[in-house]
C-alpha cells in the first residue's frame, strides 16, 4: 500500500550495456559451470548458509540465489564495472547530479546494490554510504573490498550516523540500505506488505535538514545488460518513507524474487522473509 501523497516527482530509468571481454565471458561461464555441477559448494552448504539469513527456504530457491551471488561476484572480482556503460553525467535531468542539495537514498537488498552505490558518486561525488559493519568478519571483509574497488566512501555504525547528519547538513547525498533490522527496537513501519519494526534513523536524519527522499535498484537484465531505476520523492515522504520503499520494491521482487539477498547482513524479519517472497513470486 502506496503512502498518501507520495508518488514520486521525478523518475529516471535506463538500459546500461555491459560489454565484457571474450575472456572475462569465457572464465565467467566456467565458474557458474562448477557452481552448477560440481559439489563445491554442496548443496548442504548453500541451504546453511541461505537459512543463516533467510529462515527456511526451498533448496532451489538456494541454488538461484547462490548462482545470482556467484556470478556478481564473478564479474567483480574481474573488474566488471569497468565493462558498465555508465551514462555521461551531462545528459541526465539535473536532479539526479546537482550537488549541494540534501538527499537520502533509502534502498533494499534487491538487485546488484553494490554496483548501485558506484553509480550514485558517479552521477554526485558528494555521495556517501553509510552501513552496520556485516556481523560475519568474512562478509565485512568482501564488503569492504568491493566499497573499496568502486571508491565509494562508506562508513560504519556509529562514525557513520554522525557522518550522515553532516552530510545532509551540508548538502551531500547519503545512501542508506534501509531493510536491515535496527539494533534497538526501532519504530512502526512496514515491510514486504506486512507492519514490521523499522530503523529510526531516517527520520533523525531528517530533523535539521528536509532532504529528498530517493530510492532505486539496479537489476542484471540478462548478460549484456543492466536496468537503472531511480525515483525521487518530494521531502515529506520522509514521513512515510518505509511504505514509499515497499510500494516500489514489491513489483521488483515479485519479478526476480532471488536478487532480494543478503547473506552477511541481519535482514529485516529474517524468519519471515522467504516465506513473503515465496508468495509474492506467485502472485
Amino acid at each position: 500500500m502506496t503512502a498518501v501523497g507520495t508518488k514520486p516527482t521525478h523518475q529516471l530509468s535506463l538500459d546500461l550495456a555491459f560489454r565484457p571481454t571474450w575472456k572475462m565471458r569465457l572464465q565467467h561461464r566456467a565458474v557458474l559451470s562448477l557452481g552448477r555441477f560440481l559439489p563445491i559448494p554442496r548443496q548442504a552448504d548453500i541451504l546453511s548458509l541461505a537459512t543463516t539469513a533467510l529462515g527456511e527456504v526451498p533448496p532451489h530457491f538456494c541454488r538461484a540465489l547462490f548462482l545470482n551471488a556467484l556470478s556478481e561476484a564473478c564479474w567483480l572480482w574481474q573488474g566488471g564495472w569497468n565493462y558498465l556503460e555508465v551514462p555521461d553525467r551531462t545528459t541526465l535531468d539535473p536532479i539526479w547530479t546537482t550537488e549541494g542539495s540534501p538527499t537520502l537514498f533509502l534502498s533494499m537488498h534487491h538487485g546488484n546494490w553494490e554496483w548501485l552505490a558506484g553509480l550514485l558518486y558517479h552521477f554526485r561525488s558528494d555521495t556517501i554510504g553509510v552501513a552496520r559493519s556485516a556481523h560475519h568478519p568474512l562478509g565485512q571483509s568482501i564488503l569492504r573490498w568491493v566499497r573499496t574497488f568502486h571508491r565509494t566512501p562508506v562508513y560504519y555504525d556509529r562514525d557513520a550516523i554522525l557522518r550522515a547528519s553532516r552530510q545532509l547538513r551540508h548538502g551531500g547525498l547519503v545512501a542508506f540500505l534501509a531493510d536491515q533490522r535496527p539494533p534497538t527496537g526501532g519504530i512502526p513501519g512496514q515491510w514486504l506488505n506486512q507492519p514490521t519494526q523499522v530503523t529510526p534513523l531516517p527520520s533523525l536524519w531528517s530533523r535539521s535538514s528536509s532532504p529528498a527522499l530517493w530510492t532505486g535498484q539496479l537489476s542484471w537484465s540478462d548478460r549484456q545488460l543492466y536496468h537503472l531505476d531511480l525515483l525521487a520523492y518530494d521531502p515529506s515522504a520522509l514521513d512515510s518513507w518505509s511504505q514509499c520503499l515497499d510500494s516500489d520494491f514489491l513489483p521488483w521482487i515479485r519479478r526476480d524474487p532471488t536478487s532480494h539477498f543478503g547473506f552477511f547482513h541481519r535482514r529485516l524479519v529474517s524468519r519471515e522473509t522467504s516465506t513473503r517472497i515465496a508468495h509474492l513470486s506467485r502472485t
